[in-house]
């Protein structure tokens, strides 16, 4: 097996079969170890030619990819209601534009957080009908 690191030594790229440019030939992984260095490589390091797994790095990644799904949820379910037009907006309420402003507020700290905010209830009836 071949494979590159980035500047921590950690795996960026690997292949069993092929070649890679700038990699190195790694002979010590197991083949009843090579379906979890697939599917979790980033959170192995090369030290002094051999593959560690970093437990740690493992959290890491899997915490920016939960903030990552967080920020996608946030661009399909807040951002078209929060982009809309003066119109819409002229259209509601005092509490309503509260409501929303907060709303709006609790998506912009999800990815930090980790806490998908519940849209105001009188929002559902608002859209299906605008």
């Amino acid at each position: 097996m071949k494979v590159r690191t980035n500047n921590q030594g950690y795996i960026s790229d690997f292949c069993f079969i092929g070649d890679i440019s700038d990699s190195i030939e790694i002979t010590d992984l197991a083949e009843s170890e090579q379906q979890h260095f697939a599917d979790i490589f980033q959170a192995y390091k090369l030290v002094d030619g051999t593959l560690v797994f970093d437990e740690e790095r493992l959290l890491e990644i899997n915490a920016e990819n939960q903030k990552a799904t967080i920020r996608r949820q946030r661009e399909t379910e807040c951002f078209p209601i929060i982009n809309r037009g003066q119109l819409w907006y002229a259209n509601l309420s005092p509490e309503q534009l509260a409501e929303l402003s907060n709303w709006y507020s609790n998506w912009l700290d999800a990815p930090e957080t980790l806490t998908i905010p519940d849209a105001p209830e009188w929002l559902n009836t608002v859209t299906q009908t605008n």
